[in-house]
């Protein structure tokens, strides 16, 4: 035996006691030779455990699997996550709601399905648009200070505050309110910027329900007065039911369009955001608005929890598990 072969198994030695007096266990004997196949149960395992808990980290997975087939590196454990397609992202969201809210919002969804106006809404809803950093990523070496791969940010943000309806065939001018609305700009943007004289010319008078949420804005008395006698509104809409509402999905795809274009004075805000209002098609508001009829189905089917997770699914597949609800 060579000097260097002896040194060798001292420190295999001195490192095995080393983690015997640390964790009271001998360290794993080191396989050698061709590494062992994965059989299919591995990956199975693998699938159901990540399953079980989306945080499981590697070294705990790792753990698990040596315990029921053999030791794995996390690097194979990294490539069967891979295989199996599964991607770290943060969780998805959703709203919280009570017992007494996921009560209303079947009692809604019934009470809706079976009106006759339930094909013509108008959904409504303001929206906050602030000035931010351009979010559009940029590929740089470590170290890197040239002046374009920066984003200049502001200490406080600068925003606008808009209101939008939408419905079958129907897309409203875009308002700008100020920062924060009463009850008086609220009337306004529906009187005075000729919103109420647009769906009643597309609808007819009074032949449509005008959808809003329950802001104070919307749900104090002078509001309340207004609408009362100027046109035909949904008086009690569920609480906490962004899903509800599809006004909230362009609401969406205007932040997402927005987050990529570099605004730096509102307005440059205001324009931008007009443009964006604008050039959003008939036929993307249409299909959002041919979803509320089976939201509302899936409202009921879940008894009044979240369906935010379920509208990405195809919308004709509803359809053939619920029946056609018309």
């Amino acid at each position: 035996m060579t000097k260097k072969s002896t040194k060798s198994e001292s420190d295999r030695i001195r490192r095995a006691l080393h983690q015997l007096s640390e964790t009271h266990q001998l360290p794993q004997q080191l396989v050698y030779g061709r590494p062992k196949q994965i059989s299919s149960e591995i990956p199975n395992f693998v699938c159901l455990n990540t399953e079980l808990d989306p945080r499981i980290s590697y070294r705990r997975l790792q753990e698990l699997v040596s315990n029921q087939f053999h030791h794995i590196s996390i690097g194979t454990l990294h490539s069967i996550r891979n295989s199996l397609r599964f991607r770290y992202r943060p969780p998805k969201q959703k709203q919280m709601l009570t017992e007494l809210q996921k009560f209303k919002r079947v009692s809604f969804a019934y009470s809706m399905i079976k009106n006759e106006l339930c094909r013509n809404i108008v959904f409504s809803d303001e929206s906050r648009f602030s000035l931010g950093p351009d979010n559009r990523w940029d590929y740089r070496r470590y170290g890197d200070e040239h002046p374009a791969i920066f984003a200049e940010r502001q200490k406080f943000n600068n925003d606008i505050m808009i209101f939008g309806a939408i419905g079958e065939n129907f897309k409203s001018r875009l308002f700008f309110h100020k920062k924060t609305v009463d009850q008086k700009s609220y009337i306004q943007s529906i009187s005075q910027n000729g919103l109420l004289d647009d769906m009643n010319n597309h609808f007819g008078v009074c032949n449509y329900i005008f959808q809003q949420d329950g802001a104070p804005a919307h749900t104090g008395r002078l509001s309340t007065t207004y609408l009362k006698y100027h046109l035909n509104y949904r008086k009690i809409w569920p609480a906490n039911s962004p899903d509800t509402n599809v006004i909230e999905n362009i609401r969406g795809i205007m932040k997402k369009i927005l987050n990529v274009k570099n605004v730096r004075t509102i307005q440059e805000l205001k324009e931008t955001v007009s443009q964006i209002w604008d050039q959003i098609s008939i036929e993307t508001i249409n299909r959002l608005v041919e979803s509320f009829r089976y939201r509302l189905y899936l409202v009921i089917s879940n008894n009044g929890e979240s369906i935010q997770h379920l509208l990405r699914h195809n919308m004709s597949d509803v359809q053939i598990n619920l029946g056609n609800p018309w």
